[in-house]
């Protein structure tokens, strides 16, 4: 098959410019038809490829005259319009028609050319359409539509594809401002026509601009947020892209992410003194061979149409051959849609009650609280908040979550570890089942790891097969074949902060296409906040789960209460009375903002324990102690393990077995068959000489099964990350105690090293292993600068000596490291509090020369820093433990603050009256006071006022 490839023929160009443009056009493309007439049979043209710029201003004009050249080259090449391919080009844009603003991100260009493309969009391509129409070039084809911008077409065993990067072209500007439609690529790559693997047919693309006109989220290989180069996607998917538009001189073809040859071509005519050019392609199944022409208009004696160079073969990324025949595969059982609503609605419920039985192993469970998200709707308009500052208004809407999702098709749920995501993944699906009578299905996302989601259709086909297996369906099961019978799908994604960083990016921007590309399904993601730093979330509604309030935080103590078999009225005093000790330890309230903190916390809140440094780190190891030393003792059952508890009749020692099962799960993609782990553990065993290996094995993944670990299908996993994470600090820490002092932190994350920490707080051996954590540390801030999570660490170890060492760090991160979380920052600024409060003055020395010293700039952001941080910096000290420098310090800022009388420095300054009531005048000190009553953790204090009179 030989193409003749033509770009930018500009007709209508001669009116504009050269006083002799026509008869020099006329010269330039008499030749090119002589040329192409020269040729041996075997070059002759059998295929016309047009790659934009038919036109000049996308006029009638313009293509009346193409027109009639148009027959003429093909009476010389004895072809008919059905082999003519082209696509658009930014001269075929009707320019007296307004153009508008280029879309500065991928977002607003994928939802500017969502299928159907907006009228006001295709108009301006309105001559262009009528001169294919009525010199009969076949339509293309997209979703069984005809058009002529952008679309498919079949001829003689090569497939066409014709792309649009003219859409939003404006003129002088559009260079790095295009975008080629990854909506129509995602389409077309659905409908099998662009394929990555098992192409069996030659797939040709013509495309007016080359990549280095288009946006930088088109081309970028490594991709801004989620969106990898779209220049890169489309060539992984065919064989030869064609371009034009930069009326250069010819080159080479090059390859395209191994995959595709680009083949760019000049103008085939610009002016009579510009080097036009043009090429032939002769195309086989395994390549092409090219042969390159140029005009030269230095030649006055003979033909200006030249070969350039010899021909060259370029070859392709191999194809399977096509198959001789296809042979039906027989009579498929389908599932009727009642069924799959079933299973769901059962497999949800599975679901959620795994997860709630991690916290309580035994009796009846609790009824879990309905809870309202926050969906965050961003505008462009400036306010004045409350307190008087300008800032983008952010508004804030709480309703039920069900009713979020039903407005958009995009929506990812954040929330923090242990906030109750996967609670409302579930009720999410069994809500949307019950309540909206439509099809749901809750997939986890730790299921995904290790699949290939290199296109739309892998990803969707990777999601069919897992809901299939997850809810044992019978039969064939395709998410396509639903949507393509009009039934609207909710997959519910729940996790994916669980996956690896890459790989749920990736994994986000392909469920976007999916969406993009089918109006029947809705997609929601659930994840934690912090572990998805730097994800581009313009595509998608964003909602959180706001901090529980006090009347959610009964409820969910009363039903707990209510599970355990207390009556109502003494289910209703215990939650009272809980929330009183709550609400008396602030520190604790505000940790306790999930609801698995809550949970774990409860049965605790009656004993007369000091809370004040009670984490997350040990309630959870708590839980862990009460699983595998006191169920036992409660259950009224005989011992079934009687080896197991003769070997193993100690905490440590079942600590460390717990400790092993998590590495090898981890290790596993977080799951593992229970005959690997048995298989571990005999393996284990058989190497420590304990008798009868394989019973022992047997009989302690067995009580791991009935108090910890959860098995599914066949295959173990821990029930909720959070206790993994756990069981993971144990492991290293055993590692980092015995000889295997290499252990390597860059695959721990600060999570489980915060874990870490509490274990060695809680056995007393922080000392032997302080190095580790110091390195740790230090390979934290200088790759990310976290000063959060440090001082999480920091916190859980409760060590002034490592408080010391991240202060050292600190320094070295710049001028004012530190940053909050959004809905954490109050828990953040306490940690980064207390570290600072450890490391002693020289800590307060270095805050204050970066947030407090009023020689230097501020902003509100620092003001806002200053003030938490003090304020909770406060709560900890005592005004007659205050050394006489650090005294000093806070009288040099107290007077420029009140001058400036700013509302923002309030909470400072109260802080201050709070802990130095003398450098205020009572007035001051009232006014100020009265102000941190509702604003600042210090309200219980003020309150009080016992230790500060």
């Amino acid at each position: 098959m030989v193409i003749l490839h033509l770009s930018d023929l500009h007709f209508g160009s001669e009116k504009s410019s050269d006083a002799y443009g026509l008869e020099h056009r006329n010269i330039v493309l008499s030749g090119l038809l002589d040329c192409i007439k020269s040729q041996d049979s075997e070059w002759q043209p059998e295929i016309i490829c047009i790659s934009g710029d038919i036109g000049y201003s996308g006029k009638k004009s313009d293509y009346d005259s193409a027109s009639t050249w148009l027959k003429e080259l093909l009476d010389v090449t004895g072809l008919t319009p059905n082999e003519i391919i082209l696509c658009p080009g930014n001269h075929d844009v009707d320019r007296s028609e307004r153009g508008f603003l280029y879309p500065s991100t991928a977002g607003e260009a994928d939802e500017s050319l969502k299928l159907p493309v907006p009228k006001h969009i295709v108009s301006r391509f309105d001559e262009y359409t009528s001169f294919c129409k009525s010199f009969g070039i076949p339509p293309l084809q997209l979703q069984q539509e005809d058009n002529y911008l952008v679309g498919s077409r079949f001829i003689n065993s090569i497939s066409f594809v014709s792309l649009n990067s003219s859409w939003f072209c404006n003129g002088k500007l559009d260079k790095n401002r295009l975008w080629m439609g990854r909506p129509h690529i995602i389409s077309l790559e659905s409908s099998g026509i662009l394929k990555a693997k098992n192409r069996t047919e030659t797939t040709v693309t013509l495309v007016h601009h080359p990549d280095s006109w288009l946006h930088e989220d088109e081309t970028n290989p490594y991709g801004i947020s989620t969106r990898f180069s779209t220049f890169d996607y489309l060539a992984a998917r065919c064989d030869i892209i064609l371009t034009g538009h930069t009326h250069a001189k010819l080159k080479k073809p090059n390859k395209i992410v191994d995959s595709a040859w680009h083949v760019t071509a000049g103008a085939a005519f610009d002016n009579s003194a510009h080097f036009n050019s043009f090429s032939l392609m002769k195309v086989s199944r395994e390549g092409f061979t090219s042969r390159q022409f140029e005009f030269d208009p230095s030649i006055t004696d003979g033909e200006n149409w030249l070969q350039k160079g010899t021909a060259s073969y370029y070859a392709f990324v191999s194809k399977p051959k096509p198959p001789d025949f296809y042979k039906p595969s027989g009579a498929v059982k389908e599932t009727s849609i009642n069924e799959m609503k079933e299973k769901s609605i059962k497999y949800a419920a599975q679901e959620k009650d795994k997860k709630s039985r991690a916290i309580k192993g035994m009796g009846a469970l609790p009824h879990l609280i309905e809870r309202d998200v926050s969906v965050f709707i961003q505008t462009e308009q400036i306010i004045i908040d409350d307190e008087g500052k300008f800032r983008p208004n952010h508004i804030e809407i709480r309703e039920p979550f069900i009713s979020a999702v039903k407005r958009n098709s995009k929506t990812i749920l954040l929330a923090e570890l242990g906030g109750g995501k996967s609670t409302q993944a579930t009720q999410l699906v069994q809500s949307l089942i019950e309540k909206e009578n439509s099809l749901a299905f809750l997939v986890p996302a730790s299921k995904l790891k290790g699949g290939t989601f290199g296109t739309i259709k892998e990803t969707i086909n990777k999601i069919s097969e897992l809901i299939k297996d997850l809810l044992l369906l019978e039969g064939e099961f395709s998410l396509i074949e639903l949507m393509s019978q009009r039934i609207e799908v909710t997959v519910v994604v729940d996790g994916i902060d669980e996956l690896e960083s890459r790989q749920a990016r990736i994994i986000l921007e392909r469920l976007s296409d999916v969406v993009n590309q089918w109006a029947q399904i809705r997609i929601v993601v659930t994840g934690r906040p912090i572990e998805l730093v730097g994800f581009n979330y313009e595509q998608w509604q964003l909602l959180g789960l706001a901090r529980l309030n006090e009347s959610e935080i009964f409820q969910l103590f009363y039903n707990e209460s209510i599970a355990n078999g207390m009556s109502q009225e003494k289910a209703e005093s215990d939650s009272q009375n809980a929330i009183a000790v709550l609400n008396s330890r602030k520190q604790l309230s505000i940790a306790a903002s999930t609801p698995l903190f809550l949970r774990l916390l409860y049965p605790r809140l009656s004993r007369t324990a000091t809370f004040e440094k009670y984490s997350l780190g040990d309630l959870l190891f708590d839980l862990l102690d009460e699983r595998l030393m006191g169920w036992s003792s409660r259950s009224s059952q005989d011992i079934l393990e009687e080896d197991f508890e003769k070997t193993f009749p100690i905490k440590s020692s079942r600590l460390s077995l717990i400790a092993k099962a998590a590495s090898v799960i981890e290790n596993g993609d977080n799951c593992i068959t229970r005959f690997s782990l048995e298989h571990f553990f005999c393996e284990e065993f058989t190497r420590q000489r304990r008798s009868n290996p394989e019973i022992l094995a047997s009989q302690v993944v067995s009580f791991l099964l009935r108090h910890i670990l959860v098995e599914e299908n066949g295959f173990v996993s821990f029930p909720v990350q959070p206790l993994l994470e756990c069981s993971l600090a144990v492991y290293h820490i055993e590692r980092l105690a015995t000889a295997e002092q290499d252990v390597n932190s860059d695959n721990i994350h600060w999570r489980i090293v915060s874990f870490m920490a509490t274990y060695v707080r809680r056995i007393n051996r922080i000392n032997e292993i302080k190095n580790w954590f110091n390195s740790y540390l230090a390979d934290l801030m200088k790759k990310n600068k976290n000063t959060a999570a440090a001082s999480l660490i920091v916190v859980e170890s409760e060590n002034s000596e490592l408080a010391l060492h991240a202060l050292s760090l600190f320094k070295k991160a710049g001028f004012r490291p530190i940053f909050f979380y959004g809905e954490d920052s109050e828990y953040i600024a306490e940690c980064i509090a207390r570290t600072l409060f450890m490391a002693g003055d020289e800590a307060m020395f270095w805050f204050y020369n970066q947030y407090l010293d009023p020689t230097k700039p501020t902003s509100d952001r620092t003001t806002e820093i200053a003030g938490k941080v003090i304020s909770y910096w406060v709560k900890l000290s005592k005004p007659h433990r205050l050394s006489h420098e650090v005294v000093c310090l806070f009288k040099n800022l107290i007077k420029p603050h009140m001058l400036v009388e700013y509302h923002q420095n309030n909470i400072l300054l109260g802080s201050l009256a709070l802990l130095l009531p003398d450098l205020f005048s009572p007035a001051q000190r009232s006014k100020l006071l009265i102000y941190l009553l509702w604003r600042s953790a210090l309200n219980v204090a003020i309150r009080s006022l016992a230790w500060v009179v």
